[in-house]
């Protein structure tokens, strides 16, 4: 837990997110993203008797794809697979060069998208009056 919290803390706040973005076709996307990410333990979760994570997502926009591919991340610093260090490798090549990223991240399979399953959307929130 303690290691899914700093990697939680290092992916919140603004960055760009184009190493975990999956483009539709046609689509272009501006990848600096504002996150917020927090990480609660919970006893028992709501359909199973086991010990469960929560975490919340609070963004500007979603990339496609961004949200699950963070979870799939989390699990693996969690399972010790991906270290915190890697992360910051990454994300400093996003900020120079995002190329030099996509390779690292593709030599290196440090991506798993999580699956849909377990997700859930709980609130969409607008700055501005609709309608």
């Amino acid at each position: 837990m303690d290691r899914m919290k700093s990697a939680v803390d290092y992916l919140s706040g603004e960055h760009n997110f184009s190493w975990l973005a999956v483009n539709l076709p046609g689509e272009v996307r501006n990848p600096v993203r504002n996150l917020h990410i927090s990480i609660e333990r919970h006893e028992t979760c709501a359909c199973v008797n086991v010990p469960c994570i929560k975490l919340s997502f609070r963004c500007d926009f979603f990339l496609y794809r961004m949200v699950r591919r963070i979870v799939g991340l989390l699990v693996k610093v969690a399972l010790g697979k991906v270290t915190l260090d890697e992360i910051k490798v990454i994300m400093c090549e996003v900020d120079g060069d995002g190329k030099t990223a996509q390779q690292h991240i593709a030599s290196d399979k440090l991506l798993d998208t999580a699956p849909a399953s377990g997700l859930s959307l709980h609130k969409v929130s607008y700055s501005i009056e609709l309608g």
